[in-house]
């Protein structure tokens, strides 16, 4: 009985990746046509043409979001890795109190400082700027 639990929950998960990778490979008629839902006419490469073609932006944002997000975790953790060891090896004053800090900021959920960082920025006119990410 686990198996079968267990194979109807990575159901769940499965079939709407594969659906999407299915439906990438199709026409948009042959997508919301329902009686070529399933069949293998129309399938074709024109998606992956458009979305990688020269007059896509799609590549260049990825390539931002890839700079972007590995800058962004190394800084954190050479942050991370220094401070812990300053904190670890290193008699501070007021150490005990940043840490207090530092383990009080993270019970916060992230998703709490969204909107007012998004008004910040706003505020700023940082929104959409290469700037506003950093």
């Amino acid at each position: 009985i686990t198996y079968i639990s267990l194979s109807i929950f990575y159901a769940f998960i499965l079939i709407p990746i594969l659906w999407i990778i299915y439906a990438s490979f199709k026409t948009q008629g042959s997508i919301s046509n329902i009686g070529q839902m399933f069949s293998l006419k129309g399938f074709t490469l024109e998606n992956y043409k458009a979305v990688l073609s020269t007059n896509s932006s799609i590549p260049l944002y990825t390539i931002n979001s890839c700079i972007t997000a590995s800058s962004v975790t190394l800084i954190s953790l050479f942050a991370g890795i220094t401070g812990g060891y300053a904190f670890s090896r290193f008699k501070i004053v007021g150490s005990n109190f940043l840490l207090l800090i530092i383990f009080g900021a993270q019970m916060f959920p992230g998703a709490l400082l969204l909107i007012p960082l998004y008004n910040l920025l706003f505020a700023y006119h940082l929104i959409n700027t290469l700037l506003g990410i950093r």
